[in-house]
């Protein structure tokens, strides 16, 4: 015999993941648009023509759904973003913090 939890994982999932990102999200987006969870995403993502907000790949050209892009100093969000342009902007802030200097010093090392 099967349980419902076993039947519908995918509705669980999803609703697991809305619920987090209106914990973790909800304040900032409220903030930014007046909505939470998933209708915030969904009131930027429709704000955004559906694209990343910073390489404007469109929502359909990808197989992930887009990410709530924010600082991680101030929790503001900046807006929806792919999985990769989020990722390289948390490597970008990151190289920030270490400074230019820093980077390039460690360039000019060479390999092993």
């Amino acid at each position: 015999m099967t349980t419902w939890n076993e039947n519908n994982k995918e509705l669980i999932a999803d609703r697991s993941r809305w619920r987090h990102a209106k914990e973790k999200y909800g304040d900032a987006m409220k903030e930014l648009c007046g909505l939470d969870g998933k209708a915030g995403y969904d009131f930027l993502l429709e704000q955004q023509d559906h694209r990343c907000k910073l390489c404007g790949v469109h929502l359909d050209d990808v197989s992930h759904e887009f990410v709530h892009e924010h600082c991680h100093k101030t929790g503001r969000i900046r807006g929806l973003t792919c999985r990769p342009c989020n990722t390289s902007i948390g490597g970008y802030e990151r190289c920030i913090e270490l400074g230019e200097s820093t980077i390039q010093n460690y360039l000019k090392e060479g390999t092993l």
